[in-house]
């Protein structure tokens, strides 16, 4: 994917493959938006590398831990499959928020 967004050197230039920011998607939709042509994009709309560089490295470090400690209080306070589910789930759950 990097040589996609960020060149190959030889065949992609940079700026030829661009991907648009999740939370950018989101609000056009919330507004009931229209996905326009990539040519009337505006630049908020997409995602530079570097911007999903920072979101990978959070994401591979990112353990949601808060979660898991509310979900392992639930159950503790709660004993129930649902409730043990939700703390199993937790440990391997990541944080999540689009683009970062």
């Amino acid at each position: 994917i990097w040589a996609a967004l960020e060149g190959d050197g030889d065949m992609v230039r940079p700026g030829d493959v661009r991907l648009i920011s999740l939370n950018w998607l989101m609000a056009l939709a919330e507004r009931g938006g229209v996905l326009p042509r990539r040519q009337d994009l505006p630049e908020e709309a997409f995602l530079s590398s570097e911007k999903l560089r920072r979101i990978e490295q959070g994401a591979r470090r990112g353990f949601d831990y808060a979660g898991a400690e509310e979900a392992q209080e639930r159950f503790t306070r709660e004993p129930s499959p649902s409730s043990y589910l939700a703390y199993v789930a937790s440990l391997f759950g990541r944080k999540r928020n689009p683009d970062g």
